[in-house]
């Protein structure tokens, strides 16, 4: 059986401002078929749409209620200068409507009396409607929280996505082999691709980012420059075959 509150949400997410026959053929996986085409007949019935229209908006204050039950059937007020002076002070504070102790209905009638607070019901006190308030603003600071989290883990999912791609396109080219491609100097080399961590080190130095480390096994043109030079080692002839090189991975095309 579903509660009153599981209707209401059932209701707004599913039913309200669609088309009826969408509706029932789209029912929560949690409730049986049978059950919802009833409960989407129940919501567009006439008598349905006739009690919420006399139900006071969730979204409303205690002015809304007051005004509602000093409303006659013919739509006239039972005090009708109370009810004015009311619509002024709501049209005048439109921030004072929601529900508290100095609202737009406390504006008009006064402060409320201890213990009571008019317009909400037996046993409501200004205590327990101040800790409802608390509790409403404290999940509603949380909702926006878990939203930022939201976004952030999306974010994180789709990082992590894009780099483990990247990291599988790397990994795909180890062990392959390739013609190495100087700058000018066109095709310098044949080896293989021995490591695509930025991290792996090639001379005492880190890869980095565009770069693969190369065991080169033949070489073609000794006098090519080096894309990473040092003390020891400026062409490819310095190098020499079975030895390792940092290379531009756009510098390197594949033969296998």
């Amino acid at each position: 059986m579903l509660g009153r509150d599981t209707k209401s949400r059932l209701n707004k997410m599913y039913i309200k401002g669609k088309d009826p026959t969408k509706a029932k053929a789209t029912p929560p996986p949690f409730v049986p078929k049978e059950v919802w085409m009833e409960f989407v007949d129940m919501c567009n019935s006439d008598a349905f749409q006739a009690v919420k229209k006399n139900v006071p908006n969730e979204d409303g204050g205690r002015a809304d209620v007051f005004i509602k039950a000093h409303t006659k059937a013919d739509n006239t007020y039972q005090c009708p200068e109370i009810i004015e002076k009311l619509q002024e002070n709501m049209n005048l504070y439109p921030d004072s409507n929601k529900i508290g102790h100095d609202d737009v209905l406390a504006k008009t009638l006064g402060k409320d009396k201890k213990g009571h607070m008019m317009a909400m019901g037996i046993d409501i006190t200004p205590s327990f409607v101040a800790n409802a308030i608390h509790i409403v603003e404290e999940n509603e600071d949380l909702k926006a929280t878990n939203n930022e989290l939201k976004t952030m883990l999306l974010n994180m999912r789709k990082d992590l996505d894009d780099h483990i791609k990247k990291k599988s396109r790397k990994q795909s080219d180890l062990n392959r082999e390739y013609k190495l491609n100087g700058c000018l100097e066109g095709m310098v080399a044949y080896g293989i691709v021995a490591d695509v961590s930025p991290d792996a080190f090639c001379h005492n130095k880190q890869l980095g980012d565009g770069y693969y480390k190369i065991e080169i096994f033949n070489v073609i043109n000794e006098d090519a420059l080096l894309f990473r030079q040092d003390s020891f080692t400026k062409t490819i002839g310095d190098v020499g075959a079975g030895s390792f090189v940092a290379w531009p991975k756009y510098f390197i095309i594949f033969t296998s």
